[in-house]
């Protein structure tokens, strides 16, 4: 009888652990960071990649060119899709781009499932971070995403703009997402994502290289990373 007990509390008590951790349902997680760059070695920097949590399959990637320079525009293109024909609701995504990138006013655009009218692409109310100018939108009731036997699967995808800094150091960055789904525990986060642009800063008369980190006519150095080493801007 004791043993038996025993047994049963264990049970329920590793039950609590997997609902406490998130396993199956979510898992709560720490603020997006930004500006983070590539491993050590890494000769070819990926554009697009794929993870899943669950049945939900996130993939983001680079719309277009990713090579660019200080005042170019990127567009980064996130799509949501589920595995099974469990439906999802996603309420919230929030897109982290590279540290400095600035938003796009009204660059911001979903293409959902619309019960009249069914796929449609909308513009929508982006919330920018101030600290980290990660853009935010949301749907409380949910986009759905799902897979329904005999019938057409239902993604949802989110497209941000952003504008690459003045200043921008040369190098490559990543850049992340994390979304949140009704029902579920918390915040899934994929950041960093593994999508990554790279940044060349162009040659100045005389040899040296525009501000943000190269070396003047002179020979000095100016700008550089940013406090706790972030790309460009402070921490």
């Amino acid at each position: 009888m004791r043993s038996t007990l025993a047994r049963r509390a264990t049970t329920v008590a590793a039950a609590a652990a997997l609902i406490a951790g998130g396993v199956g349902i979510g898992t709560a997680v720490a603020a997006p960071t930004v500006g983070l760059v590539p491993a050590a070695g890494t000769t070819t920097p990926a554009t697009s990649a794929t993870k899943t949590v669950d049945n939900i399959s996130v993939t983001k990637s680079v719309e277009g060119n990713a090579a660019l320079k200080p005042g170019d525009t990127v567009t980064y293109k996130t799509v949501f899709s589920v595995t099974s024909i469990v439906d999802r609701y996603v309420s919230a995504i929030t897109d982290v781009a590279p540290a400095g990138f600035t938003y796009v006013p009204s660059s911001a655009k979903v293409t959902a499932y619309h019960v009249s009218g069914g796929m449609q692409t909308d513009p929508v109310t982006a919330t920018v971070d101030p600290a980290s100018g990660a853009v935010s939108v949301s749907n409380p009731g949910g986009w759905i995403v799902s897979k329904p036997l005999g019938g057409s699967a239902k993604q949802l995808t989110l497209e941000v703009s952003y504008t690459v800094p003045a200043n921008a150091t040369a190098g490559t960055f990543d850049s992340g997402v994390t979304f949140k789904v009704n029902t579920w525990t918390g915040t899934q986060s994929f950041n960093p994502m593994g999508v990554f642009v790279t940044v060349t800063v162009p040659t100045s008369p005389g040899g040296g290289t525009n501000p943000g980190g190269g070396t003047t006519p002179g020979g000095g150095t100016t700008g550089g990373t940013g406090s706790s080493g972030l790309p460009f801007g402070s921490s």
